[in-house]
């Protein structure tokens, strides 16, 4: 098992933005949650750092994907990139699916790390997306 993560890195939301008329609506959904991840995960340590990026639908992104999946991984930096894929037309409020989308990647990285053996699972960063 690889020794635990700093805890400033172990989990981060980013975004790659599709400039369509929902952008805007997203980009202002996800401030307080990316403000809330960085409060929570004060003094909390993994083995694998998370980055969920969101991706917003529009004309200059082209989502292929519904959910979640797996990005790239660093092993020397023991960090996971967790893409999320958030609909044109939402039919729940943008923080719910944006909560719902984080535990999803959660899960996913759980998942990724039992199958790359760094852990058996990710409880720090389960405990830390439940209080989301």
């Amino acid at each position: 098992m690889i020794e635990n993560t700093p805890e400033s890195l172990v989990l981060s939301v980013g975004a790659i933005n599709g400039s369509g008329p929902e952008s805007y609506e997203w980009r202002m959904a996800m401030r307080p949650l990316a403000a809330r991840v960085r409060h929570l995960r004060e003094g909390v340590s993994s083995p694998l750092c998370v980055n969920v990026v969101y991706f917003i639908p529009g004309p200059t992104v082209q989502i292929d994907f519904e959910g979640v999946r797996t990005g790239s991984f660093s092993r020397a930096k023991r960090d996971l990139i967790v893409q999320a894929a958030l609909p044109e037309q939402p039919a729940l409020p943008y923080d719910e699916i944006l909560r719902a989308l984080m535990v999803a990647s959660i899960d996913a990285a759980e998942a990724f790390a039992k199958r790359r053996k760094i852990a058996e699972s990710l409880p720090q960063l389960r405990d830390l997306v439940g209080k989301l």
